[in-house]
């Protein structure tokens, strides 16, 4: 009997999987799944099938991110993705370390696997997470909800120093990033194959708007029309006023990741050497994100 109820459990948080990612992809909105084992790798190959047969493509880009000097927890999850007769080909699934978040900005990927047996540095959540593109899925593997106790990272050793040590360390951020994992919707959290916490939202479909073209415009219209978004548009106005300002000027264009803002600077250098720019110069922190 009891092995009919775990195995019920598991069929009916499959189907409630399933139809998690399809109401994600349908919205275009990012789900975060929590897993507080070690013991999920099953669950999340599992993610990762039902994953890529509703997406109906190849070549998905799938992050693995994990600690130096121990890769034992992504060798096990291949083991089960080749259980599942997965093709490592086809998922493009890498692995990077923490130390290498900085190398993943700019890039847009379709799931992405946070090992957070150990806790991870803020800054490196902030960025690994928003590399995830709408309909996309971000898995906190091992992640414990126990918060009598600081996590282990490169920062939290650079807090101690004598007379200080670890045990010295507060939790704030722990018990704040945990509590807000409880409180968000569109957060499941899983102990193994049962659900703790996890609800379908039934947001409405996701319909892209057609930007609507100003009728006066420098601007040419052929670059207007490969705009997806009027917010494309408009900083694209906002660029040809700037551009005929006299003496230097700054455009600061900020949003959200997923908007479209390198492919606006595509848009707004072809239209600044339209409008007349002899010479552009493009920077970046480090020539892997320009």
């Amino acid at each position: 009997m009891m092995k009919k109820t775990v195995h019920d459990e598991k069929i009916r948080t499959m189907r409630l999987l399933r139809e998690m990612i399809k109401e994600a992809k349908r919205a275009s909105h990012r789900r975060l799944v929590v897993t507080v084992n070690d013991e999920s790798d099953d669950v999340i190959a599992f993610l990762i099938k039902a994953y890529c047969e509703l997406s109906g493509r190849d070549g998905m880009s799938m992050v693995y991110v994990t600690y130096e000097n121990d890769s034992s927890n992504f060798k096990s999850l291949i083991e089960k993705i080749d259980e599942l007769r997965l093709s490592r080909e086809n998922l493009n699934l890498k692995s990077y370390v923490y130390a290498e978040s900085d190398r993943l900005l700019g890039t847009t990927n379709d799931l992405i696997i946070l090992d957070m047996s150990r806790g991870a540095r803020p800054n490196d959540i902030g960025r690994l997470v928003e590399t995830v593109k709408g309909g996309g899925l971000i898995i906190l593997y091992n992640l414990s909800l126990n918060v009598d106790k600081h996590w282990e990272t490169k920062l939290h050793r650079k807090l101690t120093v004598p007379p200080y040590g670890p045990e010295d360390i507060n939790v704030r951020f722990e018990r704040y990033f945990i509590r807000k994992l409880l409180e968000t919707r569109g957060v499941w959290i899983l102990e193994g194959w049962k659900i703790i916490k996890g609800e379908l939202l039934n947001p409405p479909k996701s319909v892209r708007k057609k930007p609507q073209i100003p009728r006066e415009s420098r601007v040419p219209r052929r670059i207007h029309r490969l705009a997806l978004t009027q917010e494309q548009c408009d900083a694209l106005q906002k660029l040809e006023e700037v551009a005929h300002e006299r003496g230097r000027s700054v455009l600061v264009i900020i949003s959200n990741r997923g908007r479209g803002k390198s492919a606006l600077l595509g848009l707004g250098a072809a239209t600044l050497l339209y409008l007349g720019a002899k010479r552009i110069l493009v920077t970046a922190p480090n020539r892997e994100e320009t």
